[in-house]
């Protein structure tokens, strides 16, 4: 049975929080590296809303004991959202430069420098970031990214894109 509780949490050095969880393989034959799976959360969200995601991924993996590699599942906080660090001074976060590098900050956090596996999903604003990462360091997601709604804007349509984003994010329901 799954354990929402049976993760750590840590933060990064410059104040990104995290939770962390390790699936180990039951297989003594099994001497493969362990796949980190990074989860990247939308706007508005936090790193909680991809524990019930980990809770059906683990069953699915304890499912198939014989064929499982190590998983070590990561999910933060961007800046300015859950546990995380507030942005600097009266500045808005930048989330066009700010969200990659909080990507960034956790996959150096987790020693990812793009020769392990690793594989990145993320929703919206973490779809957007890992995007962007990737683009700026090929491979550092070895194993892929799933990305889910990302926010891809044309180069040129900054100001446009970012100012509808700001006005429907302005009309969201205030709870559900």
């Amino acid at each position: 049975m799954f354990d929402t509780y049976s993760h750590t949490t840590g933060t990064t050095r410059d104040g990104l929080a995290y939770l962390m969880k390790s699936l180990p393989s039951c297989s003594t034959s099994n001497s493969s590296e362990p796949c980190t799976i990074l989860f990247g959360h939308a706007n508005g969200f936090n790193k909680e809303i991809f524990l019930p995601v980990w809770e059906d991924l683990e069953r699915r993996w304890q499912a198939h004991k014989g064929l499982r590699s190590p998983l070590i599942l990561v999910s933060f906080d961007f800046t300015g959202h859950g546990d995380s660090r507030h942005p600097l001074g009266n500045d808005r976060y930048d989330w066009r430069n700010g969200a990659g590098s909080d990507v960034m900050e956790m996959l150096q956090e987790m020693g990812q420098r793009g020769r392990t596996p690793c594989i990145g999903v993320g929703h919206s604003l973490g779809a957007s970031a890992m995007t962007l990462v990737e683009l700026a360091h090929p491979g550092m997601f070895s194993m892929g990214l799933v990305l889910i709604e990302p926010v891809l804007v044309p180069v040129g349509g900054e100001s446009t894109m970012t100012k509808s984003l700001s006005e429907r994010a302005l009309r969201r329901r205030a709870s559900w």
